[in-house]
């Protein structure tokens, strides 16, 4: 195995979660794993300290604002900098870029992240990928 992907979305069971990060460390570490994703991850948390430790390779992470609030973009700049300052090696903001094809200006400004639709997500035309606003300063 080159890559492990794990989704902490709709595991709210702290038992659960606890069993589910031992599992991550204790595979990565075992099969030389090149990198772990993990999606809606939470740098304050002991599941993401465990997988955390337990990743050899690269560690990459999704964030996310808690469960029950919006996300905001995956969460922002803000969220994407607890998880480096938490061991992430690298922060995936893919959604991010879908609702801001200016995001990088967006996160170097501290301008406002468009909210993505979801909905529009895996179908239909172009609606929900290529109308969202630009700053000003980059159009």
């Amino acid at each position: 195995m080159t890559s492990s992907r794990t989704s902490l979305e709709r595991i709210r069971s702290a038992i659960v979660r606890s069993i589910l990060a031992r599992s991550v460390q204790s595979s990565s570490i075992s099969s030389g794993v090149a990198f772990s994703h993990v999606v809606f991850a939470d740098p304050g948390t002991t599941v993401f300290e465990r997988i955390r430790a337990g990743c050899d390779g690269v560690l990459i992470a999704d964030p996310v604002l808690g469960w029950g609030s919006p996300l905001p973009a995956d969460g922002g700049r803000s969220a994407a900098e607890e998880l480096l300052a938490a061991g992430a090696d690298l922060v995936s903001l893919g959604r991010s870029f879908l609702a801001n094809p200016d995001l990088v200006a967006r996160l170097r400004d501290g301008a406002p992240i468009n909210q993505f639709r979801e909905d529009y997500f895996y179908g239909g035309d172009t609606t929900g990928y290529t109308d969202y606003p630009v700053l000003e300063s980059v159009a």
